[in-house]
């Protein structure tokens, strides 16, 4: 059939090409939304990455194919000895403890039905998940042969990774094979007029004067807070908007709080990566700006910890319902 043209960087084939990222089902990575959502969801063919349909505009904008997934499940039938224990627990008779153990223990289960189709965004538009933002909506297969082995490949890694037991998160946490930056090798950098201090009690967000979650540009020396988070922790994204200040010339930036002598978390603001990376001569790079890398020591949780901590206390707080004005039921 007819497919839009494409670059073969635009699709990946395992997950070491989708950056590393490793993907157990397919959960929005900024919500709890599911395929089982009505709209389905989305996942990246580049990065793995899966969005609802309200998150899909915080992708990368130059992210085009993705593949959408719709989810809907049919309740198995019961065996006849559970339709027994459950009539009498229906009607009272809760006098077998092993009926009542039975009836508890065997949970409904649920045939799963999947439908699959190629959807390609126009990445010159802002509002990305709109109707007028699709450029063409095609069922998988799609009789294009890259396209289709990037779809089977993801598919084939969502089989393996859900067959694994639950703690294990092997091949699945996105830092555990970052992809080398484009930029890093040749990443131009502005004379050094100010060396950092190596003194951390000095380390400021030039913009609000936080000294938490401090990023420094790699090339510009500048230092300034994250990104907010969600629930309103992290910081005032002095970072990012810096890195747009300066015409989106400086991408590269590390977390001053993360820096060790083995270990650091460098991210890239580039369009193209807009993602946690690796700067291969990043003691280089901060020689440069007056910071000796193997006399450095970890203050700060690492961007992944500090997601794994978020995850926990948002979980937690849908639970308990906090933060919610809560009825009396009697």
């Amino acid at each position: 059939m007819e497919f839009v043209s494409y670059e073969n960087h635009e699709l990946s084939a395992s997950v070491d090409s989708a950056n590393g990222y490793g993907v157990r089902d397919l959960g929005c990575v900024y919500c709890y939304d599911t395929s089982l959502n009505p709209n389905g969801i989305y996942t990246s063919l580049k990065s793995w990455k899966s969005f609802s349909l309200n998150c899909l505009q915080f992708d990368v904008k130059s992210n085009r194919f993705y593949l959408h997934t719709k989810t809907t499940r049919k309740l198995r039938p019961l065996d006849s000895s559970i339709n027994a224990n459950s009539a009498d627990l229906q009607n009272g008779n809760t006098s077998d403890p092993k009926s009542m153990k039975d009836f508890i223990l065997n949970e409904p289960a649920f045939d799963s039905f999947h439908t699959y189709s190629v959807v390609v965004f126009d990445p010159n538009n802002s509002n990305k998940g709109s109707a007028d933002s699709i450029v063409i909506s095609v069922p998988y297969p799609t009789g294009d042969s890259l396209v289709d082995d990037s779809v089977s490949a993801l598919l084939l890694h969502l089989e393996s990774a859900s067959s694994k037991p639950e703690n294990d998160t092997s091949g699945i946490l996105p830092d555990e094979s970052l992809f080398v930056s484009r930029y890093a090798d040749s990443l131009p950098q502005l004379p050094c007029v100010h060396p950092i201090p190596s003194d951390k009690s000095q380390w400021f967000c030039s913009a609000c004067g936080k000294q938490e979650n401090l990023w420094m540009n790699l090339s510009s020396g500048y230092i300034g807070c994250g990104r907010r988070n969600w629930d309103g922790s992290g910081g005032c994204g002095a970072s990012l908007a810096h890195f747009k200040d300066t015409g989106e010339h400086f991408p590269l930036v590390v977390k001053l709080g993360s820096i060790t002598a083995t270990d650091a978390d460098v991210h890239s603001y580039a369009k193209d990566e807009d993602d946690a990376v690796v700067d291969p001569k990043l003691a280089e790079h901060l020689s440069h700006w007056g910071i000796a890398r193997q006399l450095m020591e970890k203050t700060e949780k690492s961007v992944a910890e500090m997601q794994v901590d978020l995850n926990k206390n948002y979980e937690f707080s849908r639970m308990t319902e906090a933060g919610k004005n809560l009825q009396r039921v009697s």
